[in-house]
């Protein structure tokens, strides 16, 4: 498949939906959930030598480079995503994360197109690669000023997944930009070579009709740097070796991975986690040591920045995560003022699984068996998708859990009930009912 066709076609086949885990340490998290997901073989290489001929020095010049910088503000005012821009004969337009989407869905697909060198930079000068993936719509100022197209195909990257760079694509402290001695963060290479600038500074070429932003006045001295520098960003960004899945990180108070490392310090982004970026580079480097050396040799690492890497805390995590969210942990979730158990969320799906829980109880229908299952909290996780026991004994209740459980007035008296039901839940447990003869 060539690149457009790829393009056109991003989110076919969807990334596989994985399933609830918990591992003790981030190795186990690596083997089990980071590494069963990873590019195969001939893809990793495959893109690898695509890549560095995106990057031949040669090339350079009849390239064009995307910079992960002022994309994200949603400020007309600052907001500069696929915008482009030349300096020094080279070409560069300002993005967001999504546009790496699109490379990382190539990957995990395992399906490199056989032009990808030559079709991106074909692609890339006739404004046609997309800059972004339409999510909230575009913002004014982009409609009118962007070079390039935004897609409305999605690669699907962020629906169970966060795309986990190893190497700060931004090059925050740490893991900068390290050149002749000196360490840079993206926004200080900007603010040398690559300004914000004002939207008046875009013209409309009379041959492209598209708006272009010639940066004349940058100091001749900084040449050097900016080719380096749009190479070390582009193969951080966009290169598999510099990536892996992980859980979505928190976002609007929900939350669908919690490890907590030695020292006791709750977190609940792993994609994040320096120790498991850390492993996962090793692991990268010792499958592919030729490829990987080339790689590493042009992405302007300061010195010691794996080793920091793995100094931070340590392997031992304790991680739990769910694509359907791990809501005991989310911010919405607040603790109960009172003794009193926290009742029902008031959806419709909760008071209807609720209702469904409470006849089966009164109605003595639950064989001993089945209420045993339903005491397991990891039978409840594979079988109903729900991250807590559907009963717990009343006299088994710990305070931390009052929030989590209902408990049913009149005859009910040994069970509480879960109340964390979503609607996403009202399917498994038809399924359950009917697999148990209960419906």
């Amino acid at each position: 498949m060539d690149l457009r066709s790829k393009l056109n076609s991003i989110n076919k086949p969807p990334l596989k939906k994985y399933v609830h885990g918990h591992d003790k340490t981030a190795i186990d998290f690596y083997n089990n959930f980071v590494n069963p997901m990873l590019p195969n073989d001939n893809t990793i290489q495959a893109m690898h030598k695509k890549l560095m001929a995106y990057v031949n020095p040669k090339m350079l010049q009849k390239s064009v480079f995307p910079i992960r910088i002022f994309g994200s503000d949603k400020s007309e005012q600052k907001n500069r995503r696929g915008l482009f821009s030349k300096v020094f004969g080279l070409s560069v337009f300002y993005t967001d994360n999504s546009f790496a989407y699109f490379f990382a869905k190539m990957a995990f697909d395992n399906d490199c197109p056989n032009n990808l060198c030559a079709g991106m930079r074909k692609m890339m000068n006739a404004f046609k690669f997309p800059y972004k993936v339409i999510i909230r719509g575009s913002l004014k100022s982009e409609s009118k000023y962007a070079a390039f197209p935004a897609s409305e195909k999605s690669p699907n990257i962020t629906t169970f997944y966060k795309l986990a760079h190893i190497y700060d694509v931004g090059g925050d402290k740490g893991c900068e930009y390290y050149y002749q001695g000196k360490s840079y963060s993206i926004g200080d290479i900007c603010k040398l070579i690559f300004p914000r600038g004002d939207h008046a500074d875009w013209a409309k070429d009379s041959k492209t009709r598209r708006y272009v932003r010639n940066l004349t006045t940058i100091d001749p001295k900084y040449k050097d740097l900016a080719e380096k520098f749009l190479v070390a960003h582009f193969l951080r960004f966009v290169h598999p070796f510099n990536y892996f899945l992980a859980p979505k990180a928190p976002y609007e108070g929900r939350v669908w991975n919690h490890f907590t490392p030695f020292n006791g310090k709750k977190d609940k982004d792993i994609g994040e986690y320096p120790p498991l970026r850390a492993y996962a580079a090793e692991q990268f480097e010792k499958r592919y040591p030729k490829e990987y050396r080339e790689f590493l040799n042009l992405i302007m690492l300061p010195p010691n920045c794996l080793a920091n890497m793995k100094s931070k805390v340590g392997l031992d995590i304790d991680i739990e995560y769910d694509p359907d969210g791990l809501d005991q942990y989310s911010s919405a979730a607040k603790p109960a003022k009172q003794n009193k158990p926290k009742q029902s969320n008031g959806s419709h799906a909760g008071q209807s699984i609720k209702a469904i829980f409470i006849n089966l109880l009164k109605g003595h229908k639950l064989s001993q068996q089945q209420i045993d299952d339903l005491r397991d909290k990891a039978y409840c996780s594979k079988n109903l998708g729900l991250s807590y026991a559907v009963l717990i004994k009343a006299a088994d209740l710990a305070p931390v859990q009052r929030r989590f459980y209902y408990r049913p007035d009149g005859e009910i008296k040994d069970y509480l009930i879960c109340s964390q039901w979503r609607e996403r839940h009202l399917s498994r447990v038809d399924a359950w009912l009917k697999d148990n003869g209960l419906n």
